[in-house]
């Protein structure tokens, strides 16, 4: 009985180790802002291209590695961006703030602490965003807060966060571009989310529908805004016209189903370009993708307003692999090469 008894307190002992482990090891990536992998290295979508490039990927040790004649080359994917970087980046408040004080533009914001109650003063412009301050994928992001009302439902919403990052929101196309050692590689265009009436099927009908049926390199709607349904004159019940396409939400981010289209990098201004190689210069990234408010790219940002909204220092590669383009340009295989450029003569 004494020896269940030692076994049982043993066993407890040693759960409980783990679990205290566990936690620690998770507090001390979050409090540090330990690189967060979000290039997807090991996705089978790039598995041709590795191919064509002589390239293989170490899942364990999270390297690539490439076969030349003479040598083998080791590219280590957990340290592509500088630790001091991968710090700002991953803090949208401290990204935003250190961005604002080299005079880039971003939209105007504050730094919000859930412990304290929402100021009627807070000196921002309706309609307003409200955003965890770290995450990707769209997710944590609440937009069309049009109201004090709307805003404190929102900040009520999001309570299980210690901060939040509040901005005002921006009008214009939502833009990425993929920068990588201080050049911009590719430029796209993120729609949107929405769905097409078929004269049956109410939205939330056609939301799940959407989600059940998706194509390669699609994923789904997380994020329907009833809101923006309203703007629409609709609601989760209504029913569209056949071909009638509805807005469901105003977060462009291709995890959230955003259509993507890629833009030819010669229609971006001048003047967005040298913003926003400056904006990643001063993050000390290495390796990003930077979402940028524009009304139209191909005009200064000094002239039309935009702004950068956030810079990314994990950018989803994925997206520029599907996005819609005539040229079928494979920019994931570019990068790729590009990583490996110092090697090319060996």
């Amino acid at each position: 009985m004494i020896n269940k008894q030692y076994k049982f307190i043993l066993l407890f002992i040693l759960l409980l180790f783990g679990l205290l482990f566990i936690y620690f090891t998770i507090s001390y990536s979050i409090n540090n802002n330990k690189i967060i992998e979000g290039i997807q290295f090991y996705s089978n979508e790039f598995a041709d291209d590795y191919s064509d490039l002589n390239i293989k990927y170490d899942k364990i040790n999270k390297k690539l590695i490439r076969q030349y004649p003479n040598k083998v080359k080791i590219f280590d994917c957990k340290n592509i961006n500088p630790k001091n970087s991968n710090k700002i980046t991953n803090n949208k408040y401290y990204t935003s703030d250190l961005l604002n004080k080299n005079n880039i533009p971003v939209p105007k914001f504050m730094l919000y602490n859930t412990n304290n109650k929402i100021m009627n003063n807070h000196n921002l412009e309706y309609p307003i965003v409200v955003k965890t301050l770290s995450g990707t994928g769209g997710i944590g992001v609440i937009m069309n807060n049009n109201n004090i009302h709307d805003l404190e439902k929102s900040l009520n919403k999001s309570n299980s966060y210690d901060k939040l990052l509040i901005e005002e929101q921006l009008v214009g196309n939502d833009y990425r571009l993929l920068v990588y050692n201080n050049e911009i590689i590719d430029v796209l265009l993120r729609n949107k989310p929405y769905v097409i009436g078929n004269g049956k099927d109410n939205i939330t009908k056609l939301v799940e529908t959407y989600n059940k049926n998706l194509k390669q390199g699609q994923f789904k709607i997380h994020n329907v805004d009833t809101k923006v349904l309203k703007e629409q004159d609709k609601n989760l019940n209504s029913i569209p016209s056949i071909r009638e396409k509805v807005i469901v939400s105003k977060v462009c981010n291709y995890h959230n189903g955003s259509k993507i289209n890629r833009i030819p990098l010669d229609t971006v201004h001048v003047d967005n370009i040298d913003m926003v190689l400056k904006a990643v210069n001063i993050t000390g990234s290495k390796l990003s993708g930077v979402d940028f408010i524009s009304k139209d790219i191909s005009v200064s940002w000094k002239k039309n307003g935009g702004k950068i909204i956030e810079i990314n220092n994990g950018p989803c590669l994925i997206i520029h692999k599907y996005a819609i383009d005539s040229e079928k340009q494979n920019i994931p295989k570019l990068f790729f090469t590009k990583l490996f450029e110092p090697f090319i003569n060996l």
